[in-house]
């Protein structure tokens, strides 16, 4: 009986620790997407400059490819420059 009562214990104790990681995982990645967000908005007036510059693009990567100019020139990363399109789509840009 004592035995039951110690893996019960014991299962429960895992299942917290799995919830506790997905948490702390889960805040890491709102972590790191707030940091992306940070970067994009200090770079919006140069990705503003790029769209105007070439029009009719149907995302800023392809006036970025156009112009000769990769997201790391502007300090952003590959997932900056998913999560920017994103952004922008959003908001009818």
């Amino acid at each position: 009986m004592a035995f039951d009562v110690f893996e019960g214990e014991k299962i429960d104790a895992r299942l917290a620790l799995e919830e506790a990681r997905a948490r702390v995982d889960e805040a890491a990645a709102d972590e790191a997407r707030l940091a992306s967000m940070q970067r994009i908005a200090e770079r919006s007036a140069d990705l503003d400059a790029v769209e105007a510059g070439y029009p009719g693009r149907a995302t800023i990567a392809e006036a970025l490819a156009d112009a000769g100019i990769s997201w790391a020139y502007l300090g952003l990363s590959e997932e900056d420059g998913v999560l920017a399109e994103e952004i922008r789509r959003g908001f009818g840009k």
